[in-house]
Protein backbone atom coordinates (compact mmCIF):
# COMPACT_ATOMS: atom_id res chain seq x y z
CA UNK A 1 0.00 0.00 0.00
CA UNK A 2 1.37 3.61 -0.75
CA UNK A 3 1.63 5.60 1.75
CA UNK A 4 2.34 9.38 1.28
CA UNK A 5 2.99 12.31 3.31
CA UNK A 6 0.70 15.08 2.49
CA UNK A 7 0.54 18.06 5.01
CA UNK A 8 1.31 16.21 7.87
CA UNK A 9 -1.42 13.98 6.94
CA UNK A 10 -0.64 9.85 6.32
CA UNK A 11 -2.57 9.27 2.92
CA UNK A 12 -2.85 5.60 1.55
CA UNK A 13 -3.31 5.88 -2.27
CA UNK A 14 -5.40 3.46 -3.67
CA UNK A 15 -6.24 2.65 -7.48
CA UNK A 16 -10.38 2.73 -7.58
CA UNK A 17 -13.30 2.84 -5.07
CA UNK A 18 -16.22 0.70 -5.58
CA UNK A 19 -19.32 2.00 -3.76
CA UNK A 20 -22.02 -0.60 -4.97
CA UNK A 21 -21.31 -2.96 -2.45
CA UNK A 22 -21.83 -5.61 -4.94
CA UNK A 23 -18.30 -6.64 -5.51
CA UNK A 24 -17.40 -10.02 -5.47
CA UNK A 25 -13.90 -9.82 -4.18
CA UNK A 26 -12.33 -12.65 -6.39
CA UNK A 27 -10.42 -12.60 -9.48
CA UNK A 28 -9.09 -10.19 -11.95
CA UNK A 29 -11.27 -8.73 -14.99
CA UNK A 30 -14.06 -7.12 -13.34
CA UNK A 31 -14.24 -3.58 -13.61
CA UNK A 32 -14.64 -0.66 -11.27
CA UNK A 33 -15.75 2.98 -11.56
CA UNK A 34 -14.61 2.04 -15.62
CA UNK A 35 -11.20 0.64 -14.69
CA UNK A 36 -10.50 -2.86 -15.15
CA UNK A 37 -8.83 -4.71 -12.34
CA UNK A 38 -5.21 -6.74 -12.26
CA UNK A 39 -3.72 -8.21 -9.91
CA UNK A 40 -1.73 -5.67 -7.73
CA UNK A 41 -4.61 -2.71 -7.85
CA UNK A 42 -5.80 -1.70 -4.44
CA UNK A 43 -9.73 -1.31 -4.29
CA UNK A 44 -11.51 0.68 -1.31
CA UNK A 45 -14.99 -0.62 -0.81
CA UNK A 46 -17.19 1.49 0.94
CA UNK A 47 -20.54 0.13 0.77
CA UNK A 48 -20.66 -3.24 1.80
CA UNK A 49 -23.78 -5.03 3.42
CA UNK A 50 -21.87 -5.75 6.44
CA UNK A 51 -19.53 -2.95 7.59
CA UNK A 52 -16.68 -5.21 8.58
CA UNK A 53 -16.26 -5.81 4.68
CA UNK A 54 -15.75 -2.21 4.27
CA UNK A 55 -11.65 -1.28 3.60
CA UNK A 56 -9.04 -1.51 1.18
CA UNK A 57 -8.09 -4.69 -0.59
CA UNK A 58 -5.75 -5.91 -3.20
CA UNK A 59 -6.25 -7.72 -6.32
CA UNK A 60 -5.15 -11.03 -6.75
CA UNK A 61 -6.21 -13.72 -8.89
CA UNK A 62 -7.53 -15.88 -6.49
CA UNK A 63 -9.24 -14.53 -3.06
CA UNK A 64 -8.73 -10.74 -2.45
CA UNK A 65 -6.06 -9.84 0.36
CA UNK A 66 -7.43 -7.44 3.04
CA UNK A 67 -5.14 -4.84 3.54
CA UNK A 68 -5.08 -2.30 7.07
CA UNK A 69 -2.62 0.52 7.54
CA UNK A 70 -0.54 -0.10 10.93
CA UNK A 71 -0.94 3.97 11.27
CA UNK A 72 -3.62 4.70 14.49
CA UNK A 73 -6.37 7.16 13.88
CA UNK A 74 -8.99 7.39 10.83
CA UNK A 75 -7.06 7.08 7.02
CA UNK A 76 -7.07 9.45 4.22
CA UNK A 77 -7.40 7.98 1.13
CA UNK A 78 -6.86 9.25 -2.20
CA UNK A 79 -8.37 7.53 -5.47
CA UNK A 80 -6.24 7.48 -8.52
CA UNK A 81 -8.35 6.49 -10.95
CA UNK A 82 -12.13 5.79 -12.33
CA UNK A 83 -14.62 7.80 -14.35
CA UNK A 84 -16.53 8.92 -11.47
CA UNK A 85 -14.38 9.13 -8.35
CA UNK A 86 -10.88 9.76 -9.84
CA UNK A 87 -8.55 12.15 -7.20
CA UNK A 88 -11.59 11.95 -4.31
CA UNK A 89 -9.90 11.79 -0.75
CA UNK A 90 -12.10 9.86 1.21
CA UNK A 91 -11.83 9.08 4.79
CA UNK A 92 -13.03 6.25 7.58
CA UNK A 93 -15.31 7.78 10.55
CA UNK A 94 -13.83 5.37 13.34
CA UNK A 95 -10.27 5.69 14.90
CA UNK A 96 -9.81 2.02 15.24
CA UNK A 97 -11.61 0.80 12.01
CA UNK A 98 -9.55 -2.02 10.85
CA UNK A 99 -10.58 -3.83 13.96
CA UNK A 100 -14.04 -3.44 13.48
CA UNK A 101 -17.50 -1.54 11.60
CA UNK A 102 -16.35 1.06 9.33
CA UNK A 103 -17.85 3.92 7.56
CA UNK A 104 -16.33 5.68 5.32
CA UNK A 105 -17.21 9.17 3.58
CA UNK A 106 -16.26 11.38 0.67
CA UNK A 107 -13.34 14.35 2.33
Amino acid sequence: MALVQIDNYKTYLVDVLDTTGLLVKSGVGATVDGVALVAGMMVLCTNETNLSDNGIYIVRAGAWDRTYPKEEGRPNVYIEQGLTHQFEWWHAHEEDWSTGDSTWEKS
